[in-house]
């Protein structure tokens, strides 16, 4: 199993999190996956590790679920997801609106998977 969920607010959803709760002892033992898409992932040198933080809770979900990787990718950082002040923040350390995802890498996570899942 492939999961994943975006960040909002430093979290996952609830609903992620309370799926992850509910399905973990149905998904112990098998193969899972495990992401996170968010406005990290900025390459700028003083935002970048600002805005990388993974979620605060996905310390307990890995810990449920014993993932067999685990992966955060850059999301879109679009102008009305923020608040004015936040955006005048962001822009003044070097970050920038737009598309960052790099679909390079997850596709070749994507391939890692498939490699192991038919060997």
């Amino acid at each position: 199993m492939v999961f994943g969920a975006p960040v909002y607010d430093g979290r996952w959803p609830p609903e992620a999190s309370e799926f992850v709760r509910r399905e973990a002892a149905a998904l112990r033992g098998r193969p899972v996956w495990l992401f996170s898409v968010g406005a990290f992932g900025d390459t700028k040198r003083m935002i970048g590790p600002l805005v990388r933080r993974e979620p605060r809770d996905i310390a307990e979900v890995r810990a449920a679920l014993s993932p067999r990787d685990y992966r955060v990718f850059a999301g879109v950082v679009e102008r009305d997801m923020w608040p004015l002040a936040s955006r005048v923040l962001y822009h003044a350390f070097g970050g920038r609106l737009g598309d960052h995802r790099d679909w390079d890498a997850i596709d070749a996570w994507g391939r890692a998977i498939a490699r192991e899942l038919t060997d």
